[in-house]
């Protein structure tokens, strides 16, 4: 941050802003497939009783359906994957969105130094830059993307 009116300030928040947004809203389109096979799958309606349990719970139940719903078994191993990298990401997606950003001044010697991170209070070594939230942003978007194709493909083999 060059200039010292505060608007170089400005501009960073409006990057984490843009970051934080970006992430959730990529994420959040993730989860509302998970939802969308938990309605979709089971031949019993269950998402009242388990729609609103926590996003682990429902990835094991969609993985158990499909292991019984006699579909392809690349199919069911392609949504595997990725459903498995949905559980990874959804601990960068906790740290996120439970957390507030941080703005540090000086390093631990006392040096002048402006860092920026989002992190638990208690846990700083899980602290999230502004660059690696970007990253989890464009993990996210392919997350979406990819998940919603194979959404796609289930709901096509289920009915053919």
């Amino acid at each position: 941050m060059d200039d010292n009116s505060g608007s170089g300030m400005l501009a960073v928040r409006e990057q984490w802003q843009l970051a934080v947004g970006r992430f959730l809203l990529s994420f959040g389109e993730v989860e509302s497939v998970i939802s969308s096979l938990i309605v979709d799958l089971p031949s019993e309606r269950i998402f009242e009783s388990v729609g609103f349990s926590r996003l682990s719970s429902r990835i094991r139940l969609v993985r158990q359906i499909l292991s019984q719903r006699g579909l392809p078994d690349e199919l069911v191993s392609r949504l595997d994957a990725v459903l498995a990298e949905v559980s990874s990401l959804s601990k960068d997606r906790n740290v996120v969105a439970h957390n507030p950003l941080y703005w540090s001044f000086f390093d631990s010697a006392g040096n002048a130094k402006v860092e920026i991170n989002i992190f638990p209070f208690l846990k700083p070594e899980k602290r999230i830059s502004l660059a690696r939230l970007q990253t989890l942003g464009a993990m996210a978007d392919s997350l979406s993307e990819r998940i919603h194709i194979l959404y796609g493909e289930v709901s096509d083999a289920l009915a053919g």
